[in-house]
Parts: C-alpha cells; sequence; structure tokens
C-alpha cells in the first residue's frame, strides 16, 4: 500500500492532500498533481482577490451585458441561488460590499454596491446577467466546491477497491474517502483541539479564534454587520461545498432552517 501526502497554497489557505493506495508512486503523484490543477483552475475563476477572475468581471460588467462564465462557475452560482431561496436571504453572496468596507476583500474598481441582492442575478445556459449593479463573493462555496471537485476526480481515477484512504483538506473545508472509519480534531472558541468522528464524507468548519474580538467573519445580508459570535461552527455533509456554504447559514441563523439542513442530508454543531 502506497501513500502519498502533500501541501500547497491555494484559496487563501493550504490545502493538503493524502492518498492511501494500492497502485504506483508514478499514479499518485499524477493524480495528485492534476487535482491540485483543479483546485488552481477554481481559484483562478473564483477568487475575489484576482482582478482577472470570473467573479472580478462579472462584478465589473455584469449588470451592462450578460458575461459568459464557466461549467464550475454555472453550478456554484445555481446552488448558491438555490440556498438563498431556501433560507430566505439569510445566505447571500451578494455580500461582498461589506466585506470590502471592512477590509476582509480588496476593492479592485471602487464598487459602491450597496443592498442589491442575489434575485437580481439571472442565469441563462452559460451566461450571467445582473438586473442591477451587484458584488458577488462565492468565497464561502468555492472552496468547498474546489474540494469535492478534486476529490471526485481522484476517486474516478483510483480503483476504489485498491484505496484506503483519500482525504483533502482546504484550511478545514475536509472531504474524507474512508469517513466512517475518520476522526478529526476540531477547536473549540477556547482554541482547545477535540477529537470527533466524521458524520458524513464532507466537512467544514468555521471559527473566528485568530480574528480581532475573536468573532467569525461573517457578515448577515440584511443588517449588512458582523455577527458576534465566538463558537466554532461544524457542519458535516456528503459535499464539502454544502457543508461550507451552510456554516454561514448557522452563523446567521442559528440552525433555524432545519429543512435545508435534511435537503443536503447535513447536520452541524457548535463549540
Amino acid at each position: 500500500m502506497n501513500q502519498i501526502k502533500r501541501c500547497q497554497p491555494f484559496l487563501g489557505t493550504f490545502v493538503d492532500i493524502y492518498i492511501e493506495a494500492e497502485t504506483s508512486d508514478e499514479k499518485l503523484i499524477e493524480v495528485s498533481n492534476e487535482a491540485y490543477s483543479i483546485i488552481a483552475d477554481i481559484h483562478r475563476k473564483m477568487s475575489f482577490h484576482e482582478a482577472s477572475s470570473e467573479v472580478s468581471r462579472l462584478n465589473e460588467s455584469a449588470y451592462r451585458e450578460p458575461i459568459k462564465v464557466s461549467q464550475d462557475f454555472t453550478q456554484v452560482l445555481n446552488f448558491s441561488i438555490e440556498l438563498s431561496i431556501l433560507t430566505d436571504g439569510i445566505f447571500d453572496i451578494c455580500i461582498a460590499n461589506e466585506l470590502m468596507e471592512s477590509g476582509l476583500l480588496p476593492n479592485h474598481n471602487n464598487y459602491k454596491h450597496h443592498s442589491n441582492r442575489y434575485e437580481n442575478i439571472e442565469i441563462e445556459d452559460d451566461t450571467v446577467f445582473f438586473k442591477k449593479p451587484l458584488s458577488l463573493d462565492v468565497g464561502g462555496v468555492a472552496k468547498g466546491y474546489a474540494v469535492d471537485k478534486a476529490f471526485e476526480y481522484i476517486v474516478n481515477k483510483l480503483d476504489s477497491a485498491n484505496v484506503s484512504q483519500i482525504s483533502i483538506n482546504a484550511g478545514g473545508d475536509i472531504r474524507y474517502f474512508d469517513w466512517e472509519n475518520s476522526w478529526v480534531y476540531i477547536p473549540n472558541q477556547n482554541k482547545n483541539l477535540k477529537p470527533y468522528q466524521l458524520l458524513r464524507p464532507g466537512l467544514a468548519t468555521s471559527s473566528g479564534y485568530y480574528s480581532p474580538g475573536n468573532n467569525l467573519q461573517v457578515f448577515s445580508p440584511v443588517t449588512g454587520k458582523q455577527v458576534e459570535a465566538k463558537e466554532t461552527i461544524s457542519v458535516f455533509a456528503d459535499k464539502c461545498m454544502h457543508a461550507d456554504a451552510l456554516t454561514k447559514v448557522v452563523a446567521l441563523s442559528g440552525g433555524k432552517y432545519r429543512c435545508v439542513f435534511d435537503k443536503y442530508n447535513a447536520l452541524y454543531m457548535k463549540n
């Protein structure tokens, strides 16, 4: 049984890939290289920090004319809008203006698009149009999506019967192959690590223990203000993208939308 463990910087964090499988060293290097290429591609498309990314092009021009986007971006956008509808707008990717004003995001073009929300996004095939000027930030979804896509690529390239473990960890957004026999260490608000058994293949954890005041860096689309919450929020789901986005729903609603968690087969905890 061979194994490989690698780490590279993407998506504003470090991305760890671990594979243990009955295959050659060359195959492990090949699939991990391609997994990182997939993550790098999603980073280029969806990073707010990249002035040439798809999200930056949309923020700059999509209220003037429809803009063509990739299939990856369309999937992230469709899921984000679906979740916004299900949570009555509690979750909304049109939150970038508040994040820029707080200094958490760069202001590339002096955007000032207050109070325009997800209802103003129109998607038709592979084009996106804004009915009003908007400032999108898909960072709360894209990291989980990148983990899922890279993970699924590795699984498809290896014979599952010969795989002992596959894991990808992007700064707390995690996806596991043998999840039912896996444990993770999750810090609480006092920065103490505690072991937890995985309840689903995907996990996302959000905490403010490295932020000023130890508050979560989550802003309400309704009030435009930062959430005052010091707990560590963890969401377990079948897909890391779902878990990633649902941590924001817990932070903003206190877990109010139980039917939404049922829809995505997700569970959450605070500590």
